[in-house]
């Protein structure tokens, strides 16, 4: 019977450490890759922010004075009659300052705080108030056990299987979230570049009509 066990045992890489070993390390790369892919993310997002608002501040050297001049004296009704060219940069200057305003609310959302999920942190299990909103001794000393007893019975008690199982399987989740999480910032990363493009156009509009 000791033998088909340790038969299984052999024949099942389920049961090899060193093949949770290879596991361990091949999440831990995903999760580079993904903090790397995030970081880029950011830079792309910085460059494009800084390219549309560089094509505002050319408009407002260039044709500020003009364009809002115009706009000012439609909207206060003290020019009625106005030409179609007018018109058209009217609409394309409103239409601009939309896409940009757009631009600048998809840029924030890739840099707005992220939820972390740490899948070693007691609190993620344990419903206790962290140490530090309390001033007693006695309650840091509580809290500190409970957090103690978690880590001890979660990482240190285990068999080495059960403990790559553990970690594994938070691991799995946490790579799921940062995958969710990278997704979707890419996603307002693409629609901020898309919209490049337009005020590129828009802006040489304005700078002629202007």
């Amino acid at each position: 019977m000791d033998e088909e066990i340790v038969n299984e045992t052999n024949a099942n890489p389920y049961h090899k450490p060193e093949r949770l070993q290879w596991l361990l390390g091949e999440y831990e790369k995903h999760l580079a890759r993904f903090e790397t892919s995030r970081k880029s993310m950011d830079q792309k997002a910085i460059w494009a922010l800084a390219t549309a608002t560089s094509f505002v501040g050319f408009l407002g050297l260039a044709k500020g004075a003009d364009i809002g001049a115009t706009i000012y004296l439609r909207f206060t009704n003290q020019v009625v009659d106005i030409g179609s060219s007018q018109k058209i940069m009217m609409l394309v200057a409103m239409l601009f300052v939309l896409t940009y305003l757009v631009l600048l609310i998809k840029v924030i959302s890739v840099y707005f705080p992220k939820k972390v999920i740490d899948p070693f942190m007691p609190i993620n299990y344990v419903n206790v108030i962290p140490v530090s909103a309390f001033d007693d001794t006695e309650e840091h000393r509580k809290i500190g056990k409970i957090y103690w007893d978690f880590a001890m019975d979660t990482y240190i008690k285990p068999t080495d299987i059960e403990h790559y199982h553990d970690i594994l399987r938070e691991c799995s989740d946490i790579i799921m979230e940062q995958y969710l999480q990278n997704q979707k910032t890419g996603e307002e990363l693409r629609s901020s570049f898309r919209l490049l493009p337009f005020m590129a156009i828009m802006t040489v509009l304005l700078f002629v009509l202007g």
